[in-house]
């Protein structure tokens, strides 16, 4: 994979505080400047020192690297407008009414949906290109419909990094603040992510910090060779990363801790609530779901989530996860199989190598490994599966692997379970 930071070096546009070739903390001149070098052949976008005000998706162009300042440089999502639809869309309208537009002003990016169209990727993420009235016109039609009677609605939500179909991307050394006092949440709305990748390919996400999204922290879907390196991914409302139907996906010296937050201002499922098929469907560290083939997870720390710190099911395959510590995850650190899932199959060729898992469980349950369903051939090599609380009754941790009977060839190597 070629190094982001040398490819896209060749032509810079500065953005941000005072004396920046494009002025303003804000989305807009972002935009500008990633289209211009994305219409160019490519470049770098440097944001300098600030808060920068994100009032719609920030869309990566290919060929373009978009770079802070470290920790002074933050993509701040605005504040949220939720309002009623009141006439039911159809298949192919741009124009939506509703019952009161305060708020929603043209330039600004808006989820549309409804209490069926609003999960696992249907909703519909728009600009407002005009307004009249209570009646909003967007700049593109409307691929789903959204109905008043299903609880319609539009709302100021959208993904604060959008990429969809490009080449050759790079983001680094940012922060992504969800502002999640301010902010709703569908507990299935895949868009409402801080970085949201679809059909990309060759990626660096780079020493960023992603904290306190209202959904997912970092969703990959039907990606290829995308990779965070050094990056904090913490106290998000559902994962903190999820990857799907994605290979050569790898996580690198990163901090996945505390997601599937605890937000009470906000309409969230349980750690474990039940899916569309009757399954467990669980929210936690690290996902992977639906065909995650030949992923590299090393030297991370996997800590603290809601949820198991690594969930694997549907034909995920030949993963490798290597010095990796996952430990005070709740119920589980590694969970394989259809008790935390519901739709394994065919999961099978993952290794696990000099991992340190620990004290992982809640009051209810607690396992460090647990293998079900239709999950085979797992490998766990030189693994140190414990728990550390000094007293019996605060061990939470109370099964090191666990390996429901239907499960076939399960290796086992130079592994200490305490």
């Amino acid at each position: 994979m070629m190094d982001r930071k040398t490819s896209n070096s060749k032509r810079q546009i500065t953005v941000g505080a005072s004396g920046a070739q494009m002025e303003g903390l804000s989305h807009s001149p972002i935009q500008a400047a990633m289209d211009r070098l994305g219409d160019g052949g490519g470049g770098v976008v440097e944001l300098s020192e600030g808060t920068f005000d994100i009032r719609d998706t920030l869309r990566l162009r290919s060929g373009v690297t978009l770079r802070g300042q470290g920790s002074s440089t933050v993509l701040r999502k605005c504040d949220a407008v939720r309002r009623a639809i009141l006439v039911d869309l159809d298949w192919v309208t741009r124009r939506v009414t509703i019952d009161d537009s305060s708020g929603l002003e043209p330039g600004m990016g808006v989820t549309i949906g409804d209490d069926r169209w609003a999960h696992q990727g249907n909703e519909i993420v728009a600009t407002i290109a005009r307004k009249s009235g209570n009646t909003l016109e967007f700049d593109q039609v409307m691929r789903g419909p959204a109905m008043a009677s299903r609880n319609g609605y539009v709302q100021t939500g959208f993904p604060l990094l959008w990429g969809a179909g490009v080449t050759n991307v790079g983001i680094e050394r940012l922060v992504l603040d969800g502002n999640p006092a301010r902010n709703f949440l569908h507990p299935d709305a895949w868009k409402l992510s801080g970085i949201y990748l679809d059909e990309v390919r060759q990626a660096v996400v780079r020493d960023c910090e992603v904290r306190e999204i209202v959904g997912f922290g970092c969703f990959v879907l039907n990606c290829t060779d995308v990779a965070l390196t050094g990056c904090r991914v913490t106290d998000c409302a559902l994962e903190g990363v999820h990857v799907g139907g994605t290979r050569g996906f790898s996580l690198r010296y990163c901090r996945i801790e505390g997601n599937a937050a605890a937000m009470e201002h906000l309409p969230l499922p349980p750690p474990f609530r039940r899916g569309l098929g009757g399954g467990v469907v669980g929210r936690g560290g690290v996902y992977l779901c639906f065909l995650a083939i030949e992923g590299v997870y090393e030297d991370n720390e996997i800590r603290n989530n809601n949820g198991p710190g690594i969930i694997i099911g549907y034909r995920d395959r030949d993963n490798l996860f290597v010095r990796n510590v996952i430990a005070g995850n709740r119920p589980a650190g590694i969970a394989l199989g259809a008790q935390f899932r519901g739709d394994t199959y065919r999961t099978y060729g993952n290794v696990f190598s000099d991992c340190v898992i620990e004290d992982n469980g809640d009051e209810q349950e607690g396992f460090g490994v647990h293998i079900s369903g239709d999950a085979h051939h797992t490998s766990l090599t030189r693994c140190t599966i414990r728990d550390t609380h000094p007293e019996e009754d605060r061990k939470v941790q109370r099964v090191g692997l666990h390996v429901a009977p239907e499960v076939q060839d399960v290796k086992v190597v130079e592994c200490a379970i305490e």
